[in-house]
């Protein structure tokens, strides 16, 4: 079975993607606190994506699939990419999976990074694994 989730980029209140790790890494460099805080915003945007979008428990092992939509070209993969922790431990906050080790999470695939200046966003396809 698989599932999508998106994401929109509207953190912060404006049309714009998630930080990148090196934004967070950049807050917590200034003040630790600021950075936590921003961490905690980035989990309950996932939270609040998923219990709307999935209304699932699942069992089985599961590959996660990333398809990013940037308003433009300026970030790197990697950092984009830290989302996938945030994700992670939202799904399991939300019951969707048990635990977010390798036991359940099996693979992480940034499959492609797309322009969208109107609607920035991740979509996130959940695949489960025989």
């Amino acid at each position: 079975m698989n599932y999508i989730v998106v994401i929109e980029g509207n953190f912060w209140g404006r049309n714009k993607t998630f930080p990148s790790w090196n934004d967070v890494l950049a807050q917590y460099g200034r003040k630790p606190q600021i950075g936590n805080r921003t961490k905690q915003e980035m989990q309950m945007m996932c939270v609040n994506a998923i219990r709307r979008q999935l209304n699932v428990v699942i069992d089985k092992p599961i590959r996660l699939t990333y398809t990013f939509y940037e308003p433009d070209a300026k970030r790197d993969l990697g950092n984009i990419l830290f989302v996938d922790k945030i994700f992670e431990d939202a799904m399991q906050v939300c019951g969707v999976i048990k635990n977010d080790n390798q036991t359940f999470v099996k693979g992480i695939i940034a499959k492609e990074v797309q322009i969208d200046k109107e609607n920035p966003r991740v979509e996130i396809e959940i695949e489960e694994i025989e």
